[in-house]
């Protein structure tokens, strides 16, 4: 399933009031990963 397909999805068992089962979808089929931030180096040129 494509991200759009399972936001559709999850759309619209929202409107329907089906928390639950969107909650489901997303969790499934679009899952968030964390990403670390990382730091930026600047030079001393960007720096000004």
């Amino acid at each position: 399933m494509e991200k759009i397909e399972a936001l559709e999805k999850v759309g619209k068992n929202l409107l329907l009031g089906e928390k639950e089962a969107a909650k489901t979808l997303i969790n499934e089929q679009y899952p968030f990963r964390h990403m670390e931030a990382t730091g930026r180096a600047y030079t001393d040129k960007q720096k000004m």
